[in-house]
């Protein structure tokens, strides 16, 4: 049986899954129970062997909005107003993205901005 909401296959006898613990839809008395994706999908009766229905979605690395996050780490040091540009333009494009992904917040890329403008006012502060 596998398990609705991650996708782990636990054994028969299980009412509650062994990776997330919630509960597992019980067949119905006198009937097997149709598999179940982790979206809660229905799924067809026969699945080409070697195929994985349950292979949950894999996250992709957010890697523009790590790059602004270096930059606006590296502004602080060297070329403060070019890599702080760089880190600006990288970060807003990792918003923009992960927005259009609607694959949530580019946290990096929001720290990234950030500590450029930081970098920016800090060094202006010192002429």
């Amino acid at each position: 049986m596998f398990c609705g909401e991650c996708g782990t296959e636990n054994p028969e006898a299980n009412r509650f899954c062994k990776n997330c613990g919630r509960p597992l839809r019980q067949p119905a008395s006198g009937g097997n129970m149709a598999a179940v994706a982790p979206n809660g999908t229905a799924l067809p009766e026969s699945v080409p062997e070697g195929v994985s229905p349950h292979v949950p979605a894999k996250r992709r690395r957010n890697w523009i909005g790590i790059s602004s996050l270096v930059f606006g780490i590296l502004c602080w040091g060297i070329m403060t107003h070019v890599l702080a540009i760089a880190a600006i333009v990288t970060g807003i494009y990792s918003i923009y993205r992960r927005a259009k992904d609607k694959a949530g917040i580019s946290v990096s890329g929001i720290i990234g901005i950030l500590a450029a403008l930081a970098a920016l006012v800090f060094s202006a502060t010192l002429r």
